[in-house]
């Protein structure tokens, strides 16, 4: 029974804290690994930090897909950035790999985010650059109600102020439809505190802490 319930969270993505494969650069630490069911067989996805002159001795941050026999299908340095994170989500019943990289600034932060379709062909899947800064949010998934899935991008728009006085979000909504994007719609809303959990709330979106880095 125990092998079952193991075999059951790597099959659902669980973190992994040991290495399955090896490291390709050798100034690199294993941050995350995930596993990917796909079809017959299973796919591993690692995170890596890369030291560097950045903020905490980081330079670069990384994203590999390997086979189980560690053949590599995919990997994308994230240059300038610090952390970064893996989720998984759902587009209808296509997973998806959603990986989030933070770069820091003196007075904010930038994130950056990549979308994979794994259990068929292993591609890049996104509509446009996924890039906002810590006052934004992004979100891939069911959009709640009656939206269906999609994916949604906030954006707080600068037009004067104080960094975090209320401003104005321009949102932008993809939806999930026929396997691809479709889209955008594009609203413009009146001045909102900049706190990207309560103005998704507002809106009535969701919002995940795994596809957001706060700073």
């Amino acid at each position: 029974m125990g092998e079952i319930m193991i075999a059951a969270l790597f099959a659902a993505g669980s973190l992994s804290v040991t290495q399955a494969c090896p490291n390709q650069i050798a100034n690199e630490t294993l941050v995350q690994e995930l596993s990917l069911p796909r079809a017959g067989r299973t796919l591993n996805a690692s995170t890596y930090l890369i030291s560097g002159l950045g903020p905490h001795d980081i330079g670069a941050t990384r994203l590999v897909v390997r086979t189980s026999a560690c053949d590599v299908l995919f990997e994308q340095e994230f240059e300038g950035t610090s952390d970064i994170k893996l989720t998984i989500s759902e587009l209808g019943k296509t997973p998806i790999l959603v990986a989030t990289a933070l770069s820091q600034g003196g007075s904010g932060c930038g994130l950056t985010h990549l979308l994979l379709t794994y259990y068929g062909d292993l591609k890049v899947l996104a509509p446009t650059d996924l890039d906002h800064d810590n006052m934004g949010a992004f979100y891939v998934g069911d959009l709640s109600g009656s939206k269906g899935p999609g994916l949604v991008l906030f954006e707080a728009l600068w037009e004067g102020g104080s960094h975090y006085a209320p401003h104005s979000y321009r949102v932008w909504t993809y939806r999930w439809t026929a396997q691809h994007f479709a889209g955008p719609s594009v609203v413009t809303t009146a001045p909102m505190s900049p706190n990207p959990k309560q103005v998704a709330k507002a809106l009535g979106y969701p919002f995940s802490d795994e596809m957001n880095f706060a700073c």
